[in-house]
């Protein structure tokens, strides 16, 4: 089972963060794999009005979601660990600032 998610960042995020990104979630997906498949993917799919960077991430889980309980957990931990790597690197959201990234997810 696949999961897509589209988030948007700060039009100046460099190429190397974009690959920080990349390779910090990889480690999740390493250090979780009885839940989540080390196959990921994180694409830019647009530049909307030169104020932001789209990005999408694909994570690929290891089960099916049948158990909504464990799909919930799953997911929950995963967007905490997104949202924490994030800032460590740090990706800032669309509205610029010295703010890290906080919460502008969009499934």
């Amino acid at each position: 089972m696949k999961e897509q998610l589209t988030i948007a960042v700060h039009y100046d995020t460099s190429f190397e963060d974009i690959q920080k990104l990349k390779y910090e979630l990889l480690l999740f997906a390493k250090e979780n794999s009885r839940d989540f498949q080390p196959d990921l993917e994180v694409e830019v799919i647009g530049i909307n009005d030169l104020d932001k960077l789209v990005l999408r991430l694909e994570m690929r889980h290891r089960s099916n979601w049948a158990n909504e309980s464990l799909m919930l957990s799953r997911r929950n931990r995963f967007m905490l660990a997104l949202v924490a790597i994030l800032r460590r690197i740090p990706i800032y959201a669309p509205s610029g600032g010295l703010a890290p990234f906080v919460s502008l997810f969009k499934a």
